[in-house]
C-alpha cells in the first residue's frame, strides 16, 4: 500500500479558478479495502486519454478524505438524461392523448364509401372557433348551428350540431344525409359534408348570410320584405320543393317545411333547408308508415291520424307556409295571446287538460289541435286555442253555460223544454 501511494505522491491537482471540474468523494469508511479502490482509479484513469473518456484531472488525500477530480460534464450522466427524455416523452404521450380524446371521431369500415363527403372534427373545431358561443347562428331542441371558416379555403359554412341515437340506424341515416349531399338546385341548401363524433353529427352547409326567413318576417330590427321579394320567395322554395318530389332520381319527402327551415342568401333568394328529417324514397314506390314527425301547424289531418308522411303532406305544409309568409304570422305561436281572441276581457272559456304522463298524451294533444282547430260550424264546440305551460297541455273551448247533454238526461234539476211537451228528466 506504501509502494502505491509513493508512485502517485508526484501527482498534482490543476485547479484553475475559472474553470469547473467534478470532484468525487471516494468512500473511506471500509479502511483499507477504500484506499485500495481510490489509488487503483488514480493508476487506471490517469493513464487513459481519448475524446470519449472523461479525463481523470487529480485527486486529494486530506485527513482522512480521499477525492477524485474529473472534467466537469455540464450535461450530467446519461441515465438524468434518459430520465428526462422519459419524462418528456411520458408529457408528450399524455398530451397526445388527450388531444386525440378532443378530437375523436367514430369512424366505422362502412363509411370508407362516403369518405369525400366526411370532415374531420379538428378542421370543423378549428373552423368554428372551438364551437365558441360567439360564434351560434341558430338553435332549437337538441341542436346548434354555427358560423365557420374553412382553414383551407377560408370559405364560410355553417356546422350544425344534432344529438342522433345510434339505435335508430346510425348507417342508414349517414347513407341518406350523403344521398341529400348529392341534391343539386339553386333553391336548396347545400349539405357539403358530415363528421360522426360519439353521439354527435356535425353537418356542414353553405352558409346563408342572411339567416332563416322566419326571423325576417318576426324581427321589427330589419327591414319587412315587399311583395316582389315574398312572392320571388315562395316561387323560389316551390321550385326546389318540385325538385325533391319529382326531378331528382329519388322521392324526397323534406317532412318539416316553414319559415324557420327557408334560409335567404345574400340577395334574399329563399333556399330549403334542414334535411334532418327528409326521408327517400324510390318513384312509384309507397312510403313506408313511420312515426309523427314535423312542426304543429304544418301538419296534414291525414299525417296525423295515419303517421305515413307523402308528397301530398308536405305540400300541405308548404300552402300553411304560403300563408306564413303572407300574414308575417306563425300558423300556431306558443305562449303569445292575440288580441280580439276573446270578445270581452269577461267573456267565459272551458279549458280542457289533456294528460301528458305519456307519449300518448302529447299525440292526442297535437291531434286535437289539428283535427279541431280547422272545423267551422255552429253546432260545433269551438276550439279557440291551446296552451303548452311547464309541462301542461291545455285545450280552450268556447264555454257551454248548460254543461255537457248527460247531465241535462240524468240530472235531477234541469228540464227539457220542447213545444209539444215539457218533461223532468229523472233516473
Amino acid at each position: 500500500m506504501k509502494l502505491l501511494e509513493k508512485e502517485v505522491s508526484e501527482r498534482l491537482i490543476e485547479v484553475y479558478l475559472d474553470e469547473h471540474v467534478a470532484v468525487k468523494k471516494v468512500s473511506h469508511d471500509s479502511g483499507k479495502q477504500g484506499m485500495k479502490q481510490f489509488v487503483a482509479e488514480i493508476i487506471s484513469m490517469g493513464r487513459l486519454r481519448h475524446r470519449n473518456l472523461v479525463q481523470l484531472r487529480g485527486y486529494c488525500k486530506r485527513k482522512g478524505e480521499l477525492l477524485l477530480v474529473y472534467d466537469y460534464m455540464p450535461n450530467g450522466s446519461l441515465d438524468k438524461v434518459l430520465y428526462m427524455v422519459l419524462v418528456l416523452i411520458t408529457v408528450g404521450g399524455a398530451v397526445y392523448v388527450v388531444r386525440k380524446r378532443k378530437y375523436e371521431e367514430v369512424y366505422e369500415d362502412w363509411e370508407r364509401d362516403y369518405s369525400p363527403h366526411r370532415f374531420s372534427y379538428k378542421t370543423l373545431y378549428k373552423a368554428t372557433k372551438g364551437f365558441k358561443d360567439s360564434e351560434v347562428i341558430g338553435e332549437g331542441g337538441f341542436r346548434k348551428v354555427y358560423r365557420g371558416v374553412l382553414p383551407s379555403s377560408d370559405e364560410q359554412v355553417a356546422v350544425k350540431k344534432v344529438s342522433h341515437d345510434s339505435r335508430k340506424g346510425m348507417k342508414q341515416f349517414v347513407a341518406e344525409i350523403v344521398s341529400m349531399g348529392r341534391l343539386r338546385h339553386r333553391n336548396l341548401v347545400q349539405l357539403r359534408g358530415y363528421c360522426r363524433r360519439k353521439g354527435e353529427l356535425l353537418l356542414v352547409y353553405d352558409y346563408m348570410p342572411n339567416g332563416s326567413l322566419d326571423k325576417v318576417l318576426c324581427s321589427n330590427v330589419r327591414a319587412n320584405l315587399n311583395w316582389f321579394q315574398r312572392i320571388r320567395i315562395l316561387r323560389g322554395v316551390a321550385c326546389g320543393l318540385l325538385y325533391l318530389h319529382e326531378e331528382w332520381e329519388q322521392v324526397v319527402l323534406h317532412r318539416d317545411i316553414k319559415a324557420g327551415n327557408v334560409l335567404l342568401d345574400a340577395d334574399l333568394n329563399g333556399k330549403l333547408g334542414d334535411f334532418g328529417l327528409a326521408r327517400l324514397y324510390d318513384h312509384d314506390s309507397i312510403p313506408q308508415t313511420t312515426h309523427l314527425v314535423g312542426t304543429v301547424g304544418y301538419l296534414a289531418p291525414e299525417l296525423v291520424r295515419t303517421g305515413q308522411a307523402t308528397t301530398s303532406t308536405d305540400v300541405y305544409a308548404f300552402g300553411a307556409f304560403m300563408l306564413e309568409v303572407a300574414c308575417g304570422r306563425r300558423p300556431i305561436e306558443l305562449g303569445k295571446v292575440y288580441k280580439g281572441v276573446l270578445r270581452s276581457p269577461e267573456e267565459r272559456i272551458a279549458i280542457k287538460r289533456v294528460t301528458h304522463d305519456s307519449g300518448e298524451g302529447m299525440k292526442q294533444f297535437v291531434a286535437e289541435i289539428v283535427s279541431m282547430g280547422r272545423l267551422r260550424h255552429r253546432n260545433l264546440v269551438q276550439l279557440r286555442g291551446y296552451c303548452r305551460r311547464k309541462g301542461e297541455l291545455l285545450l280552450v273551448y268556447d264555454y257551454m253555460p248548460n254543461g255537457s247533454l248527460d247531465k241535462i238526461l240524468y240530472g235531477s234539476s234541469l228540464y227539457l223544454n220542447s213545444p209539444d211537451q215539457t218533461c223532468m228528466a229523472s233516473d
